[in-house]
């Protein structure tokens, strides 16, 4: 049986000399597919990454108004990520965990682990 899973996103954006097509395919040779639904405390918060993982979707609250910020270990600046819009990224499969900061509780956060 192939656990292999493919996510295919092809997107057409305007550029100033023009448009610009981007095709990005997402391969996961294991399925992991976890769904983590949480709710964050005010500071730092530590999400534990599935093991053999290589994308996370972080999906933040609809009505979200916390400051997000995702980092490498406490001592790390980070980096803002939208309040309200889903952020994916692509991780290295040895990765155990990471931080979300939020500047206030926030409840409702979804991450999706392939």
């Amino acid at each position: 049986m192939n656990n292999a899973l493919q996510i295919q996103s092809v997107g057409s954006f305007p550029t100033l000399s023009g448009e610009k097509i981007v095709n990005v395919t997402v391969v996961a040779t294991n399925q992991i597919a976890s769904i983590v639904d949480s709710n964050l405390l005010m500071g730092d918060n530590v999400v534990v990454v599935p093991l053999n993982a290589t994308n996370v979707t972080i999906v933040p609250p609809t009505a979200n108004t916390a400051i997000v910020t995702i980092k490498g270990n406490a001592a790390d600046i980070g980096v803002k990520l939208h309040k309200t819009q889903p952020s994916s990224l692509s991780i290295d499969p040895a990765t155990t965990s990471f931080i979300l900061n939020v500047s206030a509780n926030s409840s409702g956060w979804e991450f999706t682990f392939i």
